[in-house]
């Protein structure tokens, strides 16, 4: 009888420490997703677009976290590049007693309209209007860079063949040449009050604002000036 009677308590404590267990309560793991997503929302809330997507991977629902106070509660970045670009964020308890982190894979999608070639375009092919457009794209796969405005890349040209659709970025595009060199050009000399037009010959290629040797075909005199337009050198006097 006496051992019937402990074999039940046993029983009974045993059933009781189970439940106890069980009914521990645990952390949120749906609300450590939510604050990572309103984390990163916040954290890219300067880019110009309210088309950001932010995707946060389920976590392992087996994993039994001691509840934290969402004031001691931290997001962070464990990567050095920024939050744009990165794949995971990692989320941790700071309360005294209570000391956790974990990692969690993200997929970020930012969505712009960015400028991107209407045609196929020859090397050297000048950028117009007609041979641009804009496309709505996910950015945080550009790593390249990219353009938001036509008035950007107008004027430039490309440094070798661009395929129609390709997304434009600064190393596809150069400032477009606007004298070669042994081309005959027209040297502006001027002040507030003065102007004299006279003709040159470029001894350097040239592109708008920069700076080139020419030689003054009357004087013979090899001199600097700005580039301007097409065949126009400007110097000061």
């Amino acid at each position: 009888m006496f051992s019937r009677l402990l074999i039940s308590m046993v029983l009974v404590l045993c059933s009781f420490t189970t439940y106890a267990e069980e009914e521990a309560p645990v952390q949120s793991l749906l609300l450590l997703q939510e604050l990572v997503e309103k984390h990163i929302l916040n954290t890219l809330s300067s880019e110009q677009t309210n088309k950001i997507r932010v995707t946060v991977d389920k976590i392992d629902p087996r994993l039994r976290l001691k509840p934290c106070a969402e004031e001691h509660i931290d997001i962070f970045n464990p990567h050095r590049h920024a939050a744009l670009n990165t794949s995971t964020m990692g989320i941790r308890c700071l309360e005294n007693e209570n000391h956790w982190s974990l990692y969690v894979p993200v997929k970020i999608i930012i969505l712009k309209q960015v400028v991107v070639a209407a045609r196929t375009l020859e090397k050297g092919a000048a950028i117009t209007p007609l041979t641009i457009d804009l496309e709505e794209v996910d950015i945080s796969q550009l790593k390249q860079g990219y353009f938001v405005e036509v008035d950007e890349v107008l004027g430039l040209s490309s440094r070798h063949q661009i395929t129609q659709g390709t997304i434009l970025t600064p190393a596809l595009l150069q400032k477009t040449v606007m004298i070669h060199k042994g081309e005959q050009v027209t040297i502006h000399a001027q002040n507030d009050t003065l102007h004299i037009s006279m003709d040159g010959i470029a001894l350097a290629d040239g592109v708008a604002g920069e700076t080139i040797t020419v030689k003054n075909i009357s004087s013979k005199k090899i001199i600097e000036g700005r580039v301007v337009s097409p065949g126009q050198v400007r110097i000061n006097i």
